[in-house]
């Protein structure tokens, strides 16, 4: 009789030890799998903001001169997760970066063109210090806010955190200074002025498109209390144009042989 008793009680404990196996495993797999769902999730989340991104450049690009959007995204992904977006110039694309698990994620989504003026031009550099592109989202950095305005300004698109086209410039004012001249070849700084219709400098950051007849200048520069500078080399006498929100204002740089 004991030993019926003795040998109930060791199958009742294999049993349970064969139930509570059971339920170990199906605890591990589901969390396998819940895992693996939850990198799914991100992967797409991240992948939806990096088409975002890279359609909102693209669509900028085709919209022309004067377009402007500003456009929402996740600081963190699913609300956890944080990640950067790149603009790699060497790629042409928009890169997408985030740690899922014990690797790195990224994922590149090309865009037409890379003549992009980013603000502010936090730089996205390779390992050996080389800058390869600028960081358009970080949520490691200060700058991120969550929303970011694509323009059109004269053909360039600028991703910045605020409006450049929101001022209304009314007059530009040109001038020169600290021109010297060395073998032949004339350097020298370009300046416009400008100011809205109260007389009143623009705010900071309002870029201005100079343009040369001949020689090289910086294609955009802009405004610090109300003054764009960009710099100028010329072989020979120059027509220099400065052009902001449709306002434009010539002005002749001569050479000067030394």
């Amino acid at each position: 009789m004991g030993g019926s008793k003795g040998q109930s009680a060791n199958e009742l404990l294999v049993i349970y030890m064969f139930v509570m196996l059971m339920f170990t495993v199906f605890v591990a797999s589901f969390a396998q799998q819940r895992s693996a769902e939850m990198e799914r999730s991100k992967v797409a989340a991240a992948d939806a903001v990096g088409e975002q991104f890279s359609n909102e450049l693209d669509f900028a690009a085709r919209a022309g001169n004067g377009y402007s959007k500003k456009f929402v995204y996740p600081l963190l992904l699913n609300g956890v997760t944080p990640y950067s977006i790149i603009m790699n110039n060497l790629s042409k694309s928009v890169d997408i970066q985030f740690r899922l698990g014990t690797a790195n994620y990224s994922h590149s989504f090309p865009i037409i063109t890379s003549n992009v003026l980013v603000i502010p031009s936090i730089n996205a550099t390779l390992p050996n210090g080389t800058q390869y592109g600028y960081i358009l989202q970080s949520s490691n950095q200060s700058f991120s806010t969550g929303q970011i305005y694509a323009q059109n300004l004269n053909g360039r698109i600028v991703i910045s955190m605020f409006p450049f086209n929101a001022p209304n410039p009314t007059r530009v004012q040109m001038g020169v200074s600290g021109n010297y001249t060395k073998q032949g070849t004339e350097f020298a700084n370009v300046t416009a002025n400008v100011t809205d219709s109260f007389g009143s400098f623009v705010p900071d950051g309002t870029l201005v498109h100079f343009s040369t007849s001949t020689g090289m200048i910086d294609d955009f520069a802009p405004t610090v209390n109300g003054t764009a500078t960009a710099s100028l080399t010329i072989q020979t006498t120059a027509r220099v144009v400065a052009v902001v929100s449709g306002v434009s204002q010539g002005y002749t740089v001569p050479f000067t042989p030394g």
